[in-house]
Formats: C-alpha cells, sequence, structure tokens
C-alpha cells in the first residue's frame, strides 16, 4: 500500500531543460517547444497548491503520484491534465479544449496514470494516516 501525504505542490520556476529531463527515458518522441511552454506555464500556474500525494517512488516513475486536491483548484488541475493530454505520442484531447473541457466539466474525463511529480516539485506537510478496514 501507498503511503498518502498532505502537500504543497512546488513547481514554479521551471526551465525548458527542467521539463524536457521529465522525457527522459520515456517512450515516444521529445517534447515540442510548445509542449515545453505548456508544461512551464501549467507548473507556474499549480506553485502553492494543498494536495494529496502518493508515494510511487517504488516504481522508478517518479516519487509521488497526485492522488486528490481541493475543489478550489479544479481548474488549475484540469490545465495540468489538459497539458498532459497535448502529447501527440498519448494524447486524446490534442488541440480539442473545447471537448475536452466540457468532458471535465461533466466529469465524464477519464484519464490514464495519474500525473506525478519529483520530490523536489512536492513539499510534504504530514503523513495521512489510514484507517485500517480490518
Amino acid at each position: 500500500m501507498f503511503k498518502m501525504f498532505k502537500a504543497i505542490l512546488r513547481t514554479a520556476g521551471k526551465t525548458p531543460e527542467d521539463i524536457k529531463k521529465m522525457y527522459d527515458g520515456s517512450v515516444g518522441p521529445e517534447p515540442s517547444e510548445e509542449e515545453v511552454q505548456g508544461y512551464i506555464d501549467v507548473y507556474s500556474k499549480l506553485d502553492g497548491i494543498e494536495v494529496v500525494v502518493y508515494d510511487c517512488s517504488k516504481t522508478g516513475v517518479a516519487d509521488y503520484g497526485l492522488y486528490v486536491w481541493q475543489k478550489e483548484d479544479d481548474e488549475r488541475i484540469r490545465e495540468l491534465f489538459y497539458q498532459a493530454e497535448q502529447d501527440p505520442y498519448f494524447g486524446t484531447y490534442v488541440n480539442e479544449r473545447d471537448e475536452f473541457i466540457k468532458e471535465w466539466e461533466a466529469e465524464e474525463y477519464e484519464f490514464g496514470p495519474s500525473p506525478t511529480f519529483r520530490a523536489d516539485d512536492v513539499e510534504i506537510i504530514e503523513e495521512i494516516q489510514l484507517k485500517s478496514t480490518s
């Protein structure tokens, strides 16, 4: 079972090189300059919001996965998901913002893997103690 944490995202100030490093070892082409700038913009908007993350460092992909966020941050988080959908290799809503927002607002949007963050993008506030169901 993954450990859960209340955390604050510290994602502002990303450079194009920071974004390109996120693609190291991934399947598909290197991100375009437009994609890189999109992620820089999204990460700037996400900076400072409180979320719940889970420790996924054992997966070797990243350190923390996004689990849940506060309702007032929904639009900013939505932009992260939309940006991920701009990937020409895996994206479903490439340049289809209106359709994406329509499905998101209707709560019909189905995403694949949860967005992930490196440890230096996450300020852990506290571990969330999950109650045992046994």
